[in-house]
């Protein structure tokens, strides 16, 4: 791309907002019958909004999204961006799997509301590095709004290098964040705030922020969890960025509940709707089939879990 389309490209997108903060990515709520509880989503962003959610995601893994139809997914986009005021950006993320069904989810969530768009590539096949690329250009050419690249690491997700993703950014300037969404991600990072230095990107904390104080250390501006604790995530968030060290204690206090979390994916959207279900945010913590409910035993530890966090020095920021 020649520098004065760069440059062009950049004037149309100064004005967009930094993506940082904390960001919930929203469980899907359903009645006991499977059947989408749509008043119940409303009220999960609404909570997610009273809590001081800086935006929130959906779909997600946290929201099941292999679960859900693509006209589902459309339906719960347009009670989300209903739900969303001036000061909650709605995220829409992009799971189709092809590059073709993918722009045309993103063109429909902008339609709905969408203020910016989150990507998560294509994971039937491992994608090489161009291929990946090119999914993202097609994703990015759609509209100038802010992306979001959900970087995970696994068997079918390229490792980028730096200077591809930088040189991505040049092209497509709303391509200004990044979410780290694997574990260890902290040299990973350092390698990125390196090749962004003096750039408009940000980078947000994926994988239930378990290692949330290195990565905010090395330059990490936000933090992607599930909704079920959201407010325990915000003060934690919150006391990192403004006294590390006590931000380290309340971190520390959160760990165990992040480590129960993060058995499986499946184990982690029950325990959220579990807790959302508690909180009397959700009617139902049903979880589509394949999936799991918590037992009995993985309540009565939820519980101490949740006690111990209740039990810290700021008990009405915590949960």
């Amino acid at each position: 791309m020649s520098d004065s389309l760069i440059a062009q490209n950049s004037e149309m997108t100064q004005g967009l907002l930094p993506i940082r903060g904390v960001i919930p990515i929203l469980q899907t709520a359903f009645c006991d019958d499977g059947s989408l509880d749509l008043n119940s989503l409303y009220r999960e962003v609404q909570f997610a909004r009273e809590s001081g959610a800086r935006a929130v995601v959906f779909p997600g893994f946290g929201s099941e999204w292999w679960k859900l139809s693509g006209e589902e997914i459309l339906r719960c986009a347009k009670v989300i961006a209903s739900a969303c005021d001036n000061s909650t950006m709605f995220i829409a993320n992009v799971t189709a799997q092809s590059r073709y069904t993918a722009v045309g989810q993103t063109e429909a969530f902008l339609r709905l509301g969408a203020s910016a768009i989150m990507c998560l590539l294509p994971s039937v096949f491992p994608l090489t590095e161009e291929a990946a690329i090119n999914h993202l250009r097609a994703i990015l050419s759609v509209e100038r709004v802010p992306m979001i690249l959900q970087y995970t690491h696994s068997s079918t997700t390229p490792r980028f290098a730096p200077d591809r993703l930088v040189s991505l950014h040049k092209e497509y300037s709303n391509f200004c964040c990044m979410k780290l969404d694997f574990s260890p991600a902290c040299t990973v990072l350092t390698e990125l705030v390196r090749a962004f230095s003096g750039l408009q990107a940000t980078f947000i904390a994926g994988f239930a922020g378990l290692h949330l104080p290195e990565l905010m250390t090395r330059g990490a501006h936000g933090f992607m969890p599930g909704t079920g604790y959201l407010p325990a995530c915000i003060h934690v968030f919150q006391e990192l960025q403004h006294n590390p060290q006590s931000g380290r204690v309340e971190f520390e206090r959160l760990l165990p509940l992040i480590t129960f979390e993060m058995q499986t994916i499946e184990f982690s959207v029950a325990l959220h709707k579990w807790l959302l279900r508690e909180f009397g945010v959700i009617k139902s913590d049903y979880v589509r089939p394949p999936g799991l409910q918590l037992d009995r035993f993985q309540r009565a530890e939820l519980k101490r879990f949740m006690k111990m966090i209740r039990s810290g020095p700021d008990k009405t920021q915590c949960v």
